[in-house]
């Protein structure tokens, strides 16, 4: 069983998410999204950033990941 957020259904994953899911750090999520090599994510006024599951599904799809 992989990696899964809060909330199965949860369609936007903070920093520390994307980072437990791709089995990063949270610094290296930020500093992979200042270098631009995470999709871009939505900003939420009041929330900051979010990135949306779907598009990590596919970025990571291009590297032949597994989660």
């Amino acid at each position: 069983m992989g990696w899964k957020p809060a909330s199965a259904s949860s369609a936007l994953l903070r920093a520390s998410e994307v980072a437990e899911w791709i089995g990063s750090t949270e610094a290296q999520v930020r500093n992979m999204r200042a270098r631009a090599q995470l999709p871009p994510p939505v900003k939420i006024p009041g929330l900051g950033v979010r990135w949306l599951r779907s598009d990590l599904e596919k970025w990571l799809a291009q590297f032949g990941e597994r989660h």
